[in-house]
């Protein structure tokens, strides 16, 4: 016959083993959630091997940025590759000469896509502007020196038209 002192050690075993048992028991179903924070990403290869700083002064998670700053790359590298050999060059040289950073921002104050700051050659882009770039406006921007604000979406060139001409060097849509 038991005891109650019997009884109540062996419900204490039992709740202490159902205890561990329950803490050492993993369901795989950990969530595990990416924290916000600031990011800055050097040497982003942009094309053939030119890169720029891609940074911000926002949070964004990880997973967040690298999206981004991919989008951005893809961006550049389809408007080198779809340019002429003259367009090539200009995008070449203005990354090659003059350290291209982008500023990546969630609440732009003064534009709704994008805008270049042609002196400091900065690119400043709206996190939700990053489809509306027009890489051949921004590179002929930041070669030059001079700003743009691009709060729509600037109207389509035709093919063979001439987007900008800088001393014996032309760039052409197409």
């Amino acid at each position: 016959m038991k005891t109650w002192k019997q009884s109540t050690v062996f419900g204490i075993f039992a709740i202490i083993v159902l205890v561990f048992a329950l803490i050492a028991c993993d369901d795989g179903n950990k969530e595990t959630t990416e924290q916000e924070k600031a990011q800055h990403s050097p040497n982003v290869q942009m094309f053939v091997d030119k890169t720029a700083t891609i940074t911000t002064n926002d949070k964004f998670t990880d997973t967040q940025w690298d999206t981004i700053c991919s989008a951005i790359a893809r961006k550049f590298l389809a408007g080198y590759n779809a340019g002429n050999d003259d367009a090539k060059k200009l995008y070449e040289d203005t990354f090659e000469l003059f350290g291209i950073t982008i500023i990546v921002e969630k609440n732009p104050d003064g534009y709704s896509n994008y805008k270049v700051s042609g002196a400091e050659r900065i690119l400043y882009v709206f996190v939700n502007g990053v489809d509306n770039l027009n890489t051949n406006t921004v590179v002929a921007r930041l070669s030059n020196g001079t700003n743009i604000i691009a709060n729509e979406l600037p109207p389509l060139k035709e093919k063979g038209e001439i987007i900008l001409k800088l001393g014996n060097r032309i760039m052409v849509y197409g």
